[in-house]
């Protein structure tokens, strides 16, 4: 099962606070998680303290992501951090169904950080649990040069975790469809293009 991810958050190069997460899975759920704590300081013009340090969201923070955020998706989709962990496994194990990670790829675009957001969420990476992955794919290696699929930001906004994991689904299916790649396990990193298929 494939899931595209994507995470907004406050970094300022040690520390990484979560701000949302959005999920997209190839069978068409969703999952949009708000970090409720950060948002509720953030609307009350309040200090936020994560794990003891001081947030100070930066203005691109603020013009970017935060001020997008509503407070009525905050009341929608606002969760304590604390249970997010139980939350995304449940989903990525779509209920138990999927119990090793040997059957999930993680998609992402840029995706280094989403992925040390995600994995903290779980204390050190060993304690991440089965099924979700240990790694997550990033979408620039299958891209092959192919020119970025136009955004419809109507459909899309940008800088919402759910809209641009929805949106990195429909790139990954716009690069996969433009050159078919064959991945050999025998000789990992060599891509073979084949022919281009034509509709």
């Amino acid at each position: 099962m494939k899931y595209f991810i994507d995470t907004e958050f406050e970094e300022n190069g040690t520390t990484i606070i979560p701000v949302s997460l959005g999920i997209k899975a190839e069978d068409g759920r969703e999952l949009y998680l708000i970090n409720r704590e950060y948002m509720s300081t953030y609307y009350n013009l309040e200090s936020y303290q994560w794990r003891g340090i001081q947030s100070e969201p930066s203005s691109w923070l603020h013009n970017n992501v935060l001020q997008l955020i509503s407070k009525e998706d905050t009341e929608k989709f606002g969760v304590p951090y604390e249970k997010w962990g139980s939350i995304i496994q449940t989903f990525i194990s779509k209920n138990g169904k999927y119990k090793s990670r040997n059957e999930i790829e993680l998609w992402g675009w840029y995706s280094a950080y989403d992925h040390v957001l995600l994995a903290q969420i779980y204390g050190p990476m060993i304690n991440l649990p089965e099924p979700i992955p240990m790694f997550t794919n990033d979408l620039e290696t299958i891209r092959n040069e192919q020119e970025v699929l136009e955004r419809d930001l109507n459909k899309f906004p940008e800088h919402n975790a759910l809209s641009d994991a929805k949106y990195q689904e429909d790139l990954y299916w716009h690069w996969t469809d433009g050159f078919r790649l064959k991945i050999s396990w025998k000789n990992r990193g060599k891509y073979e293009k084949d022919k281009r298929f034509d509709s």
